[in-house]
């Protein structure tokens, strides 16, 4: 029999833009798609001329139980090739990633050479009794319904409509399937371990309010990441989703700034 067709849902494809010999690799978070973190591949389009891409990753803008069978190396395998692209395109790379795409960025930026790193609420650590409860819960429970927060859905939507681009809403899985979460706490793990390796310039802006990446864990990174250039900005009344929520201007000429100083230096 015949598999149903496979599509990609609205705001997961992959985004490229061609532009000078610098670029930028924007990567996204946990169920979600490049859409996320799109407005920032723009920002940095139109006030730095740069080439951006924002791959998606494996498992991500399809079907919710696409997840299920992936693993963090399959995201970060997925990041490796994003670099690649613009490596054998480009003179300098940077790398941008919010979330999940921030540990992933951490990683990448421990392994490869780039310009410089700016890590977006990017949550280091886990309480343990709820991994572990995510844990027992896979065998019974592969997927995971999670509460979304409307008031930045419907902010997203307004801001798309001002934009004038298609009106989508939030691109996010409303399910999450229990062992990719697990994933996500091992890739966490990973990503501290990783901290000590960096060397290339690299800036933490994480929100005040955020209850998923704790302004600790930003202080916390600061003094693991191994380069001797660090800086950190924790951004007032702000939660965690700084890629769309109503400060993100603010979040994207934080990182143009640092992408600029250290694109001359």
């Amino acid at each position: 029999m015949a598999s149903s067709p496979h599509y990609l849902t609205a705001g997961a494809k992959p985004f490229f833009h061609r532009g000078s010999s610098v670029g930028c690799l924007c990567l996204h978070g946990f169920a979600a798609a490049p859409a996320e973190v799109r407005w920032l591949a723009d920002h940095l389009v139109q006030q730095l001329g740069w080439t951006v891409y924002a791959p998606r990753l494996a498992g991500h803008g399809t079907q919710e139980r696409d997840l299920i069978r992936t693993r963090w190396q399959d995201w970060y395998a997925t990041a490796l090739d994003g670099y690649e692209i613009l490596r054998q395109q480009c003179e300098h790379v940077f790398i941008a990633g919010f979330s999940m795409g921030g540990m992933l960025a951490l990683k990448l930026a421990s392994e490869v050479s780039v310009d410089g790193v700016a890590v977006l609420s990017a949550p280091l650590w886990f309480d343990r009794s709820q991994v572990r409860l995510v844990q027992l819960l896979h065998p019974f429970f592969p997927m995971w319904n999670i509460e979304h927060d409307q008031a930045l859905a419907q902010a997203i939507l307004d801001e798309q409509q001002a934009r004038q681009e298609p009106v989508i809403g939030r691109t996010h899985y409303k399910r999450w399937a229990t062992s990719a979460i697990d994933q996500v706490h091992q890739l966490a793990q990973v990503a501290c371990e990783c901290a000590p390796r960096i060397a290339c310039p690299s800036v933490l802006i994480y929100g005040a309010r955020d209850e998923l990446a704790l302004p600790a864990h930003m202080d916390y990174l600061a003094q693991q990441i191994g380069s001797s250039v660090v800086q950190t900005h924790l951004i007032p009344e702000c939660d965690h989703v700084l890629t769309q929520n109503c400060h993100h201007p603010h979040v994207f000429q934080q990182v143009e700034a640092f992408f600029r100083q250290h694109l001359t230096a």
